[in-house]
C-alpha cells in the first residue's frame, strides 16, 4: 500500500499522450474525433480531489482493499493503462518490492528537514535539485 500511495503521489510519469482509435465522448456530452491527439495529466487525476480526499496527503490506507473497492479502475494510473499500458509494469512493481524491503531491514532512512524537494515534471517526475537523505546502517 505504500508504493502504491507513493506512485499515486509522485508518479513516475506525470503525462501520457495518445492517438484517439474511435470517438471519446466525454462525461458532459463533448466529442473528441478519432485521430486526435489526447495528453492524459497523470498527476492531476491522482490529486482529484473528488476521487482522492486530501489528495496532498500521503495515506497508504487508500489502498486497503475496503477503500479502493468503490474507486473507478482508471483513477490509479502510474504505468498507463488499456491496452497500451507499461509493459514492464509487474516487473516494475515486483523490483519496488524489492528494492524497498531490503533497504529498509538493513538501513534508517531520514531525510533533510531543511531541504525540502521541489517537483520537476518532464518526461519523468523528479526532484529539481534531488533528495538529500540521511543513510545510517540499523543495528543487528
Amino acid at each position: 500500500m505504500c508504493i502504491k500511495e507513493s506512485l499515486r503521489t509522485h508518479p513516475p510519469v506525470p503525462y501520457i499522450a495518445r492517438s484517439l482509435t474511435k470517438q471519446l465522448v466525454l462525461p458532459d456530452g463533448r466529442k473528441i474525433a478519432a485521430g486526435q491527439n489526447v495528453a492524459i495529466h497523470v498527476f492531476a487525476c491522482h490529486h482529484n480531489g473528488t476521487v482522492w480526499p486530501d489528495p496532498e496527503v500521503y495515506d497508504p490506507e487508500r489502498f486497503s482493499p475496503e477503500n479502493s473497492k468503490d474507486r473507478p479502475s482508471h483513477a490509479f494510473i502510474p504505468f498507463a493503462a488499456g491496452p497500451r499500458n507499461c509493459i514492464g509494469k509487474q516487473f516494475a512493481m515486483n523490483e519496488l518490492k524489492v528494492s524497498v524491503a531490503m533497504t529498509v531491514h538493513q538501513y534508517v532512512l531520514t531525510t533533510d528537514q531543511k531541504h525540502q524537494p521541489e517537483r520537476d515534471a518532464r518526461s519523468v517526475l523528479k526532484a529539481k535539485d534531488g533528495i538529500r537523505l540521511y543513510i545510517k546502517p540499523r543495528q543487528k
